[in-house]
């Protein structure tokens, strides 16, 4: 009932989408001169994004359309086509149509980005052993490599596990198994939709099919997944955490920043978080869940890092005091992947518990 349900969400928010977005470009992007015989054509698209000079004379949305028109164009270096356009829509949708609004919000919030792997990344996966999982039907993927203790690795939203190549080739010249997960609905795995539920789910179902584990290493929404499987009592002898998103709000802010949206779906995601998966999206946040990880944790952070700020470290930090952490004043969110500072930092802090 529950799958049918995101089925049909999922259908009619595209429908809409698709309806409002003919309709923003064919009707209220179309501003009059005062002579009425000179017309601009504004349309609200990917183009409008890349505008440098918008002449509107009249319209009757003219100063909505100009502040998010420029917007969209001050994040033009930083957001792809497909977020550029949203964050020019998604105003109009918050004041017409609130409903979709909603709704799209929603979708969003739990469809990832899909990257594919690249030509080079390809070839390195073939040197890897490749075994299959599955959660309500969907085929995961999660690859190891080498011979050793063991590390399984737990990729961010819209990752891919591939990411931790360099980690990969690093861990396994010194002696460990390396293993890393395909979540559901990111990189070869199956699925379009995805939530920090699958994620753990995934990993569980790794963890138990993995011996001799010496750590596991979770990035970004990957962290705060494990964390979760910790916090509902799953076994693990240590924790690396790279960039772990923590702060509830916090998360939800850079959400609704991303898409131009306001606080308005902030409740709506919250409320989800209910009605979908019966739980409460604070309670299942790392602010929460990280409280009951009573196993060595190092935490890891790029100061540069854009996506999740050093104030998320900093709360882990006064959850609990005798947290190791490192920051790193020239890595971000991703950078931190491909790092030997990282990996000897890391490789050094396990080679401590091992010694006692």
């Amino acid at each position: 009932m529950q799958m049918t349900k995101e089925i049909n969400d999922r259908k009619n928010t595209i429908s809409c989408v698709g309806i409002l977005s003919k309709y923003f470009t064919q009707k209220l992007t179309t501003a009059y001169a005062r002579d009425d015989r000179r017309m601009y054509a504004m349309p609200l698209s990917l183009n409008a994004a890349k505008l440098t000079r918008i002449e509107i004379v009249y319209h009757p949305l003219k100063d909505l359309i100009l502040a998010n028109v420029k917007a969209a164009q001050q994040k033009k270096s930083i957001y792809p086509p497909v977020v550029r356009f949203l964050r020019v829509i998604f105003p109009f949708l918050e004041r017409f149509f609130p409903g979709l609004a909603r709704r799209l919000a929603i979708y969003l919030f739990l469809t990832p980005v899909h990257f594919p792997y690249k030509p080079a990344e390809e070839e390195l996966l073939l040197t890897y052993q490749r075994f299959e999982g599955s959660y309500r039907g969907e085929r995961f993927y999660y690859y190891a490599k080498g011979e050793g203790p063991a590390l399984i690795c737990l990729h961010g939203w819209s990752g891919r596990g591939m990411q931790f190549r360099k980690m990969g080739e690093f861990f396994v010249n010194a002696g460990y198994r390396f293993v890393f997960i395909d979540a559901p609905g990111h990189g070869k795995s199956e699925g379009k939709r995805s939530n920090l539920f699958k994620f753990a789910a995934a990993f569980e179902e790794v963890l138990s099919h993995t011996p001799n584990v010496a750590a596991v290493v979770g990035h970004s929404l990957g962290a705060a997944s494990i964390s979760y499987s910790i916090s509902r009592g799953t076994q693990v002898p240590a924790f690396v955490v790279l960039g772990a998103p923590v702060i509830a709000e916090d998360i939800l802010l850079t959400f609704s920043r991303t898409i131009n949206a306001s606080s308005f779906v902030h409740d709506a995601i919250r409320k989800a978080a209910v009605d979908v998966f019966d739980e409460s999206f604070d309670d299942v946040a790392m602010q929460s869940t990280f409280r009951e990880v009573k196993v060595p944790v190092i935490s890891l952070h790029g100061a540069r890092d854009t996506d999740v700020g050093l104030e998320h470290q900093d709360y882990l930090k006064r959850i609990n005091p005798g947290l190791t952490t490192i920051r790193y004043s020239d890595l971000g969110h991703r950078s931190i992947l491909k790092d030997e500072r990282v990996f000897n930092d890391m490789k050094d802090w396990l080679e401590g518990l091992e010694q006692g």
